[in-house]
């Protein structure tokens, strides 16, 4: 009988993804070998050794290394070496979970040519927002109200007055960023804050009426050589999450 034997660098007999392991896309990463200290695993980029296999200065296949329980270094390369494939990467990361596990390969190429009658789950069909890219994590200005609220949570958050918005410099930057989109002069952010503020104000109340028990606390500070006053309120929701809002805030 003819007996075949596979080795990799070192003389490290190659395996598979395990529940020891972190799965990658196999897409995108061939398992190699484990690591001398059981910490880590060496895979390939199928990527980089797609047209010719790549050696080091050592004259040994380019391998990257992976710690067991995490895939930073797999997300670094394809970030950083292979931008173009990001976005398709962030989905197969996605999908990864729901590709069927794999047996673990035997040493013997024979043996793991032989079919076998083990039935596998069918993976369900992917949702759409795998498709998408994540790596983006704000939320994309794509219509005049979103450029209006953007525009007003930054004069609230960073505590700016609203002739902020007659800004040459302010136009020029939003402008360039918002396309078409139209700048909204100082009088009609004015109002959208007060019917923001009103609007708030009433879905707060709807939500305290369904609240059973309510807790409310007061603080005091000083910022700037002024001080203040202030009150919130903390209440358990229908979906007993914790939720907290603020009352009113008072210069004193």
């Amino acid at each position: 009988m003819l007996k075949l034997k596979m080795e990799t660098p070192g003389g490290k007999k190659p395996t598979s993804w395990n529940e020891s392991r972190i799965k990658l896309p196999s897409n995108y990463f061939q398992f190699m070998y484990d690591k001398k200290d059981g910490k880590g695993f060496l895979i390939k980029c199928l990527i980089c050794h797609k047209t010719k296999t790549k050696f080091n200065k050592k004259g040994e296949i380019e391998l990257l290394t992976i710690t067991n329980n995490s895939g930073y270094n797999a997300k670094r390369h394809i970030r950083t070496i292979h931008p173009t494939h990001l976005t398709e990467f962030n989905s197969a990361w996605q999908r990864r979970i729901q590709e069927p596990s794999e047996e673990r390969q035997s040493s013997n190429p024979v043996q793991a040519g032989l079919s076998t009658t083990r039935k596998v789950k069918k993976a369900n069909q992917p949702s759409i927002k795998n498709h998408l890219d994540s790596s983006w994590k704000y939320k994309q200005i794509r219509t005049q109200e979103d450029l209006d609220k953007a525009i007003l949570n930054h004069l609230i958050a960073d505590l700016l007055p609203f002739r902020k918005v007659e800004k040459e410099a302010f136009k020029n930057l939003i402008g360039g960023l918002s396309g078409p989109l139209v700048i909204r002069s100082r009088p009609f952010m004015v109002e959208l804050l007060k019917k923001t503020y009103s609007k708030s104000k009433a879905d707060l109340i709807l939500e305290l009426d369904k609240a059973d028990y309510v807790s409310t606390t007061a603080e005091c500070w000083t910022s700037r050589r002024r001080s203040f006053l202030g009150m919130t309120v903390h209440w358990m929701g229908q979906d007993l999450d914790r939720r907290s809002a603020c009352l009113v805030v008072r210069r004193i």
